[in-house]
């Protein structure tokens, strides 16, 4: 097994890094809220959410990618995750998705695009891929527009576990090669 840990990755407002075990309760708050959850399949339980962070830390070890805590860099606080990660929708299942999910405080800030810039940054910057795709369930308007803001263009909208999934691409920046 590789022994690959999540880097910390900063901006000008946030951390993103592997995750701790004091996540897990404003993991579970966060998993636990209807209004986050609306299009993500529902809530989850504590033990579920304590299991993702379990699931989070093995596959940095097993990829050398994966999900990244974010938090506040002012005050520490736990904002959310951002994710890379195998995508898991028929038809791209060679792809690598990008993903986010912020605790309901905190959206409406940009802080979704903030991390996701630089989770691309560093994908481009250190896996061999050439393009990252986001997925959402395509009447998740507030996930389309982070991926509008991201500049990635829309690919294909798709059946995905009874609904419809959006399907949207970004490329590898010209100059962004992959470290051997």
């Amino acid at each position: 097994m590789n022994r690959h840990v999540s880097p910390t990755l900063t901006t000008e407002r946030l951390i993103l890094r592997g995750f701790v075990d004091d996540d897990l309760e404003p993991l579970a708050v966060m998993n636990a809220d209807p209004e986050v959850m609306r299009y993500l399949g529902g809530v989850r339980s504590r033990e579920w959410s304590a299991a993702s962070i379990d699931r989070c830390r093995s596959q940095w070890g097993e990829l050398g990618f994966g999900r990244f805590a974010i938090e506040d860099n002012v005050n520490g606080e736990f904002v959310g995750w951002v994710t890379l990660e195998p995508v898991e929708v028929d038809g791209y299942v060679d792809d690598l998705e990008i993903g986010w999910r912020l605790v309901r405080a905190r959206w409406g800030r940009g802080l979704a695009t903030e991390a996701a810039i630089v989770a691309l940054t560093w994908a481009f910057a250190t896996l061999p891929v050439d393009r990252i795709l986001a997925v959402a369930d395509a009447e998740n308007a507030p996930s389309v527009s982070v991926m509008r803001r991201l500049g990635m263009v829309h690919l294909a909208d798709v059946p995905d576990d009874g609904r419809i999934s959006t399907v949207w691409s970004t490329s590898r920046p010209l100059g962004a090669g992959a470290l051997d």
